[in-house]
């Protein structure tokens, strides 16, 4: 949904709008729910577990130089 692309490169990320793209933001969601129920510890999904992980540690560097 949302990216960065390499310097010089263009992007094939398409960057989604609330209000427009409402639909398939849902449908987005239910998916990431269904898949979760089915694999909560997304071992069948190690890439997905991996960028999960770092975003996560992201979050939680960024919160702790606020705090």
């Amino acid at each position: 949904m949302l990216g960065a692309a390499q310097a010089g490169r263009r992007s094939s990320l398409k960057l989604l709008t609330l209000l427009k793209d409402e639909d398939l933001i849902g449908d987005a969601r239910r998916e990431a729910q269904q898949l979760v129920e089915a694999d909560p510890a997304l071992a069948g999904q190690p890439a997905l577990a991996a960028a999960v992980r770092v975003m996560l540690d992201r979050e939680r560097a960024e919160y702790l130089e606020k705090a």
